[in-house]
Order: C-alpha cells, then sequence, then structure tokens
C-alpha cells in the first residue's frame, strides 16, 4: 500500500510538470536595434508576451537546417528598425527544432504601434528539403487546400515614438500610454498565422466572415473580419470570464491591456495549432505539490 501510494504520488507531481513544459521557443534577434531601445525592461515584456504562445501551443516543428550543398533557402524582409529600406536577406539561417526566430526593430511609425511580417521565403534543393522548409513537419500548409500553419519566424517593428507602458502587471498602466505587452502579444498574434496564413484566408468568405470550427464555437455564429488580419473591430470575447474586446481586432486605446482571449486562441486552432491546457500557476502548483505530499503522509501515519 506505501510502495502504491508512493507512486501516486510521483505520477501526480509528474502531470503537473509536463503541463508546464513549453513545446515552441520564441527567439528575439536584436541586431537591428540601432538605437538601443530594446533594453532589459523591454527584452522583459517580449519575453512574456512569448510566453502566452510559448505556454499553449504544442506542435512539434522540425528544424531548418542545411546539410547538403544542393540545398539552400532564404528569408527576406524589411529592417524592422526602417521599413523604408529595401528587403534585407539571410541565407541559411539554422532553425532549431520546436523554434521560432523573431528580428524585432523600432522606429517611428507616425500613429501605428507595431507592424509584423512573415518575410518573403524561397527554399532549393531536395523535394524533402524545400517541403520541410515550408511545413516543418505539419500538414497542409500553403494553397487553397491548407488546414495547417507553420513558419520559421518573422520581424517585428515598433513604434519608438510612442509613450510605452512596460510593466509586467498594469498598476501603472494609464491612458496617456500604450501598453507593450498588449502589441507585442498582438504582433506575434500575426507571425502564428492571423493574416499571413492561407489556412486563415481559406477560412473568410467574400464578406469577411470567418467560419473556423472553433472560432464558431467561442463566438456563437460566423466572426466578422476586417477582411484581412484582424478580427473586426469592437468584436468581443472572454478573457478570464470578462468581456473584452478581441485582442487581434485592428486596435487597442491607451491605457488599456487585452490578451489573449477565447476567440483569439479559437482562431490559432482554426489555423492549425494544436493548442493546449494553460498551465497552472507557479503558486497552484506549489501548493498543489504540498497538498498532494500531505495527503501522502497521512496515509502512511494510518
Amino acid at each position: 500500500m506505501k510502495h502504491k501510494l508512493i507512486n501516486g504520488f510521483v505520477f501526480s507531481v509528474m502531470l503537473i510538470n509536463s503541463a508546464m513544459a513549453q513545446a515552441i521557443q520564441i527567439n528575439f534577434d536584436y541586431r537591428y536595434d540601432m538605437d538601443g531601445f530594446f533594453t532589459e525592461e523591454v527584452k522583459s515584456s517580449l519575453s512574456q508576451a512569448a510566453n502566452f504562445y510559448e505556454n499553449i501551443i504544442g506542435d512539434q516543428l522540425t528544424a531548418i537546417s542545411t546539410q547538403s550543398s544542393s540545398d539552400s533557402w532564404r528569408v527576406g524582409f524589411r529592417d524592422p528598425s526602417d521599413l523604408s529600406l529595401g528587403f534585407q536577406y539571410h541565407d541559411n539561417l539554422e532553425i532549431e527544432e520546436n523554434t521560432l526566430t523573431v528580428f524585432v526593430g523600432a522606429m517611428d511609425m507616425y500613429g501605428s504601434l507595431g507592424y509584423a511580417q512573415s518575410g518573403y521565403v524561397s527554399a532549393n534543393g531536395s523535394e524533402e528539403y524545400v517541403d520541410n522548409v515550408f511545413s516543418r513537419g505539419q500538414g497542409v500548409t500553403q494553397g487553397e487546400s491548407a488546414d495547417d500553419y507553420s513558419t520559421w519566424g518573422g520581424a517585428i517593428s515598433f513604434a519608438s515614438d510612442v509613450d510605452w507602458y512596460f510593466g509586467a502587471t498594469t498598476d501603472g498602466l494609464n491612458n496617456t500610454n500604450h501598453d507593450f505587452l498588449t502589441t507585442a502579444t498582438h504582433e506575434l498574434g500575426h507571425l502564428f498565422g492571423y493574416g499571413s496564413a492561407d489556412s486563415w484566408a481559406n477560412l473568410m468568405d467574400d464578406d469577411g466572415l470567418f467560419s473556423g470550427e472553433y472560432s464558431l464555437a467561442a463566438y456563437g455564429s460566423l466572426v466578422p473580419t476586417d477582411g484581412a488580419a484582424h478580427w473586426a473591430e469592437g468584436v468581443l470575447s472572454l478573457y478570464e470570464g470578462e468581456l473584452q474586446e478581441t485582442m487581434m481586432d485592428p486596435s487597442t486605446p491607451a491605457g488599456e491591456r487585452q490578451l489573449l482571449s477565447e476567440l483569439d486562441v479559437a482562431g490559432l486552432k482554426d489555423i492549425g495549432w494544436q493548442i493546449q491546457p494553460v498551465p497552472l500557476p507557479p503558486a497552484f502548483v506549489l501548493f498543489l505539490s504540498g497538498f498532494i505530499g500531505l495527503f501522502a503522509f497521512k496515509k502512511r501515519v494510518r
């Protein structure tokens, strides 16, 4: 009996730890940060935004690695610190499995808060190599039959002429500044397929209504979009049990924090991402582990 109880305790802890495991990782590349915009405070907020996706996306992405001289791939995107420049090209980037690379920069954007680009991708070589560059081990990711998505990463420009709030909580957020965490999470959403995935476009009709199965369930009907890359302005969904404007609508007012609502997550599922349960908060995990340990101890005493 003691043996079974101890095994049960260990198994419970393993379940908790597995729920906290991250399937993917987003690596930010700061080589285009020419003016030192990305301080440690800003980088911390970016990491917090990345964690929202890292903690819920369960897909297993293959590595993009060039092993043969006959295989090559190229990605091009506009300099995230100056979008007026021509394309910046990178050849044969090494992208590890379950990893995305996101180049970031900052510039005056004259009213906009951020801009995400998936980039131009080309590949040459064996059929297997080229397919891996574009699909990374996922399903059909391109064309009119696409129902899945994968990406190498992308590039994001953030406005340097905005009064940002970089706090982890909303304690100091007011209507004189914009929440950086909201914008960073929103722009990452575009790199995960909002507006960039064929599987997103394939579920939108001529009237700009989105018909994804999971989004239908979350919203209750066809979901209005802006006809391109966002839910329509003012579309509401639940976040922590309260209605808010969706994070993936076109704008967020100053002084507000809008994070991934139920509809925003449902859209990711319709794009093709495998969504796993949100991990338990660390404090709750510690409490639950202690509770299980206490219960096991009492049973042994009896």
